[in-house]
């Protein structure tokens, strides 16, 4: 699989907790090129690979000085749900909800 931009993204399970990136050099250059995209032109992105093979696309944002409630309004990143109420401190989004937190993909779809 030499050649192919393998990366695997693993989320915080609970604030404070690391979040881990790993991947070969082909992989990690593409989120090199990414993250430079989006700090010049407001949006990256990097399809790359899992150890599955299934490709998947990572996307990058960067926020202007203005966006500080656009950034406040989104979900946590956590993958552990951890309390029932929805509010910004956990993982759960209740679309019925119009002030419940936002998920990320929105700030994409804009």
């Amino acid at each position: 699989m030499e050649g192919t931009k393998h990366v695997q993204v693993y989320a915080q399970h609970r604030h404070h907790d690391p979040a881990f990136i790993i991947g070969n050099a082909e992989g990690l250059r593409a989120l090199i090129r990414a993250l430079e995209t989006a700090l010049e032109t407001g949006c990256g992105h990097a399809t790359v690979f899992p150890s599955d093979g299934e490709g998947y696309d990572v996307l990058i944002k960067k926020l202007e000085p203005l966006e500080e409630k656009l950034f406040e309004s989104l979900e946590m990143p956590y993958t552990e749900q951890y309390g029932p109420q929805n509010s910004h401190c956990y993982y759960e989004h209740r679309s019925d909800d119009p002030s419940a937190p936002h998920p990320i993909h929105s700030v994409f779809h804009r």
